[in-house]
C-alpha cells in the first residue's frame, strides 16, 4: 500500500509547541481503535483539512472520499492512510500526554488479496427473464423456459446487456431454470403479450405518450418491447393483408421526433358509435375480420371489422379491440409482431429458477467469479433446505453458515477461505467469506490489524508506519506504472494479469527481441522510517544462467529517490537479490525474496523499480525470460513495532 505524506509540518503549523506542556505526564500505552474512534477520525475537521490537501497534491478527490468512508468501513487504506490520520487522532484523545511518550495504536487495515470481499459485499441479483431464454435460445430451434448445457453459456450477453454501465469488478448471482437435456420436452416458450401505448401528435410534429384518446387526429400506437416502442398500422402501399412487424422506434425526450414518426402515424377517425376507424399514413383502412389475424388494408372503410374500441388499462396502456371478433391487438414478443388475440390468452409466464452462480464484469465480459484465495460456492435452490425442509433462504447468516460449512468441509484446513454467496429472503442476496481456524469457521474481513508508534517529541505527534505496500497485484496494477525504453518492434513488454500478476516478456513471434522496460512503483513515504524492507514473490525462466549475477545484470530491483515520472532522467541504485531469492529458472514454482534492506532510503520519498531487459545477440547474450511479479510488500520489521 503506497501511503503519501506531505504534510510532515502540518503538525508543526498547528498544534502547540512543547513549551506549552509544563505536565510530565510521559504515557507508554496500547491502544486498539473502536467504532466509535473511526467516526470520529472520520469527521475530524483537521484530518479532513489534510484530506483536502492531499487531494490537491494529487489532483483527485479520492482521499477525501475515503477518508469520509471510514466512518462504515472502519479500514484504512491507500488513500485514508493510517500515519496521516491517527497522529491527530491521538492528539485529541491525549492531549496532555507529554514529549517522550509513546503509544501502540491497533487499527484495521485494508488487504490486497481481499478485496474481494468489499466486492461482494456490493454484489446485485438477476433473474432470467421469459425475453432472456427466448434470446438465449434464438436461432437454436426448439425453445424452452430453462437453460441446457447448449445455452448456458449465453449467461454472459444476458448480463451485458442486462447492465450496459457494469463497472469493472461488478458481481451479479445470477439465478435461472436449468435442465441437462435439449428441449424436446419440457416447458416450452410460451407466447407473451404486449398492450400497445398511445402517442399524440404535437404541435411541433413530434409525439408524445398520452393517456387517453385526445379526439380524431394523428396516433402512433406502439407496444413496449426490449427493442423499444414497436408501432401497428403501416405495410406499404403494395400490400395488403398480414401481421403488421416493426423494429422499436427511439424515443428522444420522452418524444417520437417527427422524422422517426413519419412512416409509422395512423389517422384515427372518430364514429357515433364510440368507435372509430384507423388510417394508415399510407392512407389505407386498417381492418380485421380473424381471430389471431391477419389485419387488411383497404382504400375504402369496410362495414366488417374496420371499426375499432379503445380502453385505458391503468399502466398506461390501452386495449385495442375489434367490436366484430372480439379480439384485442396485442404484440407477440414471441413472434415480433401484432396479431389479434383472445383475452383469456394473455399469461403471464413466471420461471422458478432451479440453478444460482456468480459473474463478475472484467471491463469487457461477465465470467464466472472465481479467486485464487477462496473457494467460491453459490447457493443452490437445494441447499437451503439443510436448514428446514421448507427454508428457501438463510434466516440467520451467522449461526446457520458454519454449521453448513462444517458440514460440507468436514476436512477442512486451517486457512481454508470459502467465499458463499446466498439469498437471504426471497428478494435479496448477500455474500460472505469464511475462513478455518483453530476455533472453526469464522468470519473473514477485507482488512488485517495493523499497528503503528504515534509518539510525541518537540511537541509535536508523529507516526511511524508498519506498513508501506502491501498489495497482490493480481488483476490490480497496484499504481504500478511501465515505462518502455526499447521495445525492438513490440507493443508492450509488462502486462498485469489475474493470475500471475505483473509479466514481462520479450519473447514473441518465436523470436528473441532487444528490450528493456520498468515497472515503477507509486511513492513510498520513508520520512519517519527505521528499518523498511521490501520481499516479493517472484518466478523467472528462460535467462542463460538464472542465477542471482545473471538476474541482477539482466533484470534487478532499483530504488530512485528523485523520480518524477521519466526513469531516464533520476538517479537509481540498484538492490541486487541473492541467491536465496532466485527461482529455479526451470519451472513456475515462486519463490518469496530474502528481505530486501531499504534503509539507506530513509529520510523522504522512494520508488521501487522492477527492471527488465532482454537480448537478440548484443555482445553475444541472447535470452528473452519470461519475468513474473506478485505479492509486493514493503513494512518495517515486525518486531520494531
Amino acid at each position: 500500500m503506497s501511503l503519501a505524506s506531505c504534510n510532515d509540518d502540518y503538525f508543526d503549523k498547528n498544534f502547540d509547541d512543547e513549551t506549552e506542556y509544563t505536565s510530565q505526564d510521559v504515557v507508554d500505552m496500547a491502544y486498539t481503535l473502536t467504532v466509535a474512534d473511526y467516526s470520529a477520525i472520520a469527521s475530524n475537521a483537521t484530518n479532513k483539512a489534510i484530506a483536502d490537501s492531499l487531494d490537491q497534491l494529487h489532483d483527485t478527490t479520492l482521499y477525501s472520499a475515503a477518508l469520509a468512508a471510514l466512518s462504515s468501513q472502519r479500514y484504512f487504506t491507500e488513500y485514508a492512510p493510517a500515519d496521516e490520520y491517527l497522529p491527530v487522532f491521538v492528539q485529541g484523545k491525549w492531549p496532555n500526554a507529554d514529549n517522550g511518550s509513546k503509544f501502540n495504536i491497533t487499527y484495521n487495515l485494508h488487504q490486497a488479496d481481499y478485496e474481494y470481499v468489499d466486492q461482494l459485499g456490493t454484489m446485485a441479483t438477476y433473474t432470467l427473464s421469459e425475453n432472456d431464454y427466448e434470446t438465449a435460445w434464438s436461432g437454436r430451434g426448439k425453445s424452452a423456459l430453462y437453460l441446457t448445457p447448449v445455452t448456458v453459456s449465453k449467461i454472459s450477453s444476458l448480463l451485458k446487456e442486462a447492465y450496459p454501465e457494469a463497472a469493472k469488478g461488478d458481481i451479479v448471482m445470477a439465478n435461472y431454470a436449468y435442465e441437462t437435456t435439449e428441449p424436446a420436452t419440457g416447458s416450452q416458450i410460451v407466447k407473451s403479450y404486449g398492450n400497445p401505448y398511445l402517442f399524440a401528435e404535437q404541435e411541433d410534429g413530434s409525439y408524445r405518450k398520452v393517456s387517453a384518446l385526445q379526439g380524431a387526429g394523428n396516433y402512433i400506437i406502439a407496444a413496449y418491447t426490449s427493442e423499444g416502442y414497436v408501432p401497428f398500422g403501416f405495410f406499404g402501399s403494395d400490400i395488403t393483408s398480414g401481421y403488421f412487424s416493426a423494429s422499436g422506434l427511439e424515443l428522444t425526450d420522452d418524444a417520437i421526433d417527427e422524422d422517426n414518426a413519419e412512416n409509422w402515424y395512423v389517422t384515427i377517425e372518430s364514429t357515433d358509435q364510440n368507435t372509430f376507424y384507423i388510417k394508415n399514413c399510407d392512407g389505407y383502412y386498417i381492418s380485421s375480420q380473424t381471430t389471431g389475424g391477419p389485419f387488411f388494408l383497404t382504400t375504402e372503410k369496410t362495414s366488417e371489422g374496420g371499426e375499432w374500441q379503445l380502453e385505458a388499462q391503468s399502466d398506461g396502456s390501452f386495449n385495442l379491440t375489434s367490436p366484430l371478433t372480439g379480439s384485442y391487438v396485442k404484440y407477440s414478443s414471441s413472434y415480433s409482431n401484432y396479431g389479434m388475440y383472445a383475452e383469456s390468452k394473455f399469461a403471464n409466464v413466471t420461471v422458478t429458477a432451479t440453478n444460482a452462480a456468480l459473474y463478475q464484469f472484467n471491463g469487457t465480459a461477465w465470467t464466472r467469479f472465481t479467486v485464487d484465495e477462496a473457494t467460491v460456492y453459490t447457493f443452490q435452490p437445494s441447499d437451503y433446505t439443510v436448514f428446514s425442509s421448507t427454508a428457501t433462504y438463510v434466516s440467520s447468516p451467522s449461526t446457520q453458515l458454519p454449521i453448513w460449512l462444517s458440514a460440507t468441509y468436514p476436512y477442512a484446513e486451517e486457512g481454508q477461505r470459502v467465499a458463499m454467496a446466498y439469498k437471504i429472503s426471497s428478494s435479496k442476496a448477500e455474500a460472505s467469506v469464511y475462513e478455518y481456524t483453530a476455533e472453526g469457521w469464522t468470519k473473514a474481513t477485507s482488512y488485517t490489524a495493523e499497528t503503528i508508534v504515534i509518539s510525541r517529541d518537540n511537541g509535536v505527534f508523529t507516526a511511524k508506519l508498519s506498513v508501506y505496500y502491501n498489495k497482490a497485484l493480481l488483476g490490480d496494477p497496484g499504481d504500478f506504472t511501465t515505462q518502455d525504453i526499447t521495445l525492438d518492434g513490440l507493443n508492450y513488454i509488462w502486462s498485469n494479469t489475474n493470475n500471475y500478476g505483473w509479466k514481462a516478456s520479450g519473447f514473441y513471434q518465436s523470436a528473441n527481441h532487444t528490450t528493456e522496460s520498468w515497472l515503477v512503483s507509486p511513492a513510498m513515504n520513508f520520512k519517519k522510517a527505521e528499518a523498511p524492507y521490501l520481499v516479493f514473490d517472484h518466478v523467472f525462466r528462460y535467462l542463460a544462467s538464472g542465477d542471482a549475477a545473471e538476474f541482477n545484470q539482466r533484470l534487478g530491483v532499483f530504488v530512485s529517490t528523485d523520480y518524477a515520472g521519466d526513469v531516464t532522467s533520476c538517479s537509481w541504485t540498484q538492490v541486487p537479490l541473492t541467491d536465496e531469492s532466485m527461482p529455479s529458472n526451470q519451472d513456475w514454482t515462486f519463490v518469496t525474496t530474502q528481505p530486501v534492506d531499504l534503509s539507506a532510503f530513509i529520510g523522504g520519498y522512494c520508488w521501487i523499480a522492477f527492471r527488465y531487459t532482454s537480448s537478440n545477440d548484443v555482445d553475444g547474450y541472447t535470452a528473452s525470460a519470461t519475468w513474473e511479479v506478485k505479492n509486493v510488500l514493503v513494512r518495517e520489521p515486525e518486531t520494531a513495532e
